[in-house]
């Protein structure tokens, strides 16, 4: 994505910042971080935030050339200066696997806050992503928008300090309170394998519905790849439509949604369901307002 103004005369003498802040519907903040990246060029050359504008001269914003906004953004729960905590969509990547692949919640952010946007992590198209969920899986998700909290955060879920709940929708009730099972990747899924990453799943609450299935809450403080998916399908409870853990394939997705999200310095988010999980829900009998999301976690 480019975009192109040429500074008016009534602009004259501003800091380029904020000129650029106003051009392109930013923030101050997010304007100076585009130009430290050198996103933002003045008369096709690199720009700093304190020159000051000359009538006539052309501002350009270049995003990344990854970024394919697509979308609209993702519910803000929470924005602070440092960071943001969205409420991810089900059936949003988190971010591109490749250059032109739109859609994502990355991209989708970076049209409003394009300091999500900065390689702040190291990871090629991860920008200030601080953990990720699945595809399929919806809820809250911790997005940086600085480099310093970036790293911040990545040492919280190091040290298992960030806590996670889900709600998820299960075939069956799990065998036990507490699973705790190591995980080790094969090709697209994981197993249980005494060689593998060590993953505790705590289950905090379990409703039972028609047919066998459940509502079931769990939290996590580790964070491995489809850890709860995995968990609860090792405990006799796989989720409804999630083929790949041996759950019934009668859903067109499984339902699991992280529901909580406890980031230290930030005070504890709830993300609300999404229409169609309130809409699959309504479908069992079960009515959606009357959920406490908050339990157990």
């Amino acid at each position: 994505m480019t975009a192109r103004v040429v500074i008016a005369p009534e602009q004259a003498g501003q800091r380029l910042d904020q000129v650029a802040a106003q051009a392109f519907s930013l923030s101050v903040r997010a304007a100076k971080h585009a130009l430290a990246q050198g996103h933002i060029r003045l008369d096709d050359r690199p720009a700093k935030k304190g020159d000051l504008a000359k009538p006539g001269q052309t501002l350009t914003y270049v995003a990344p050339a990854w970024f394919v906004p697509e979308g609209p953004v993702p519910t803000i729960l929470v924005e602070t200066a440092d960071l943001l905590v969205v409420n991810k969509p089900a059936g949003c990547p988190c971010h591109p696997a490749q250059p032109g692949e739109g859609g994502t919640v990355l991209d989708r952010l970076g049209a409003a806050f394009p300091e999500v946007l900065a390689d702040l992590g190291g990871q090629p198209y991860e920008g200030g992503l601080c953990h990720r969920l699945d595809v399929a899986t919806s809820g809250a998700l911790l997005v940086a928008r600085q480099a310093a909290a970036w790293a911040a955060a990545r040492a919280a879920f190091s040290a298992h300090a960030v806590h996670k709940s889900y709600l998820a929708l299960c075939q069956g009730a799990p065998d036990r309170a507490v699973i705790e099972a190591p995980l080790a990747q094969r090709g697209d899924h994981v197993v249980v394998d005494e060689t593998g990453l060590f993953a505790r799943t705590v289950v905090d609450d379990v409703r039972a519905l028609d047919q066998g299935r459940t509502l079931v809450w769990v939290s996590t403080t580790t964070g491995r790849r489809h850890q709860v998916r995995a968990h609860l399908a090792v405990s006799g409870a796989p989720l409804v439509g999630d083929g790949l853990y041996g759950g019934p394939a009668d859903a067109p997705r499984f339902m699991l949604h992280a529901v909580g999200l406890g980031v230290p310095g930030l005070p504890p988010v709830h993300a609300p369901l999404e229409d169609d999980q309130r809409s699959l829900l309504a479908d069992l009998g079960i009515e959606p307002p009357a959920l406490d999301l908050s339990r157990g976690g």
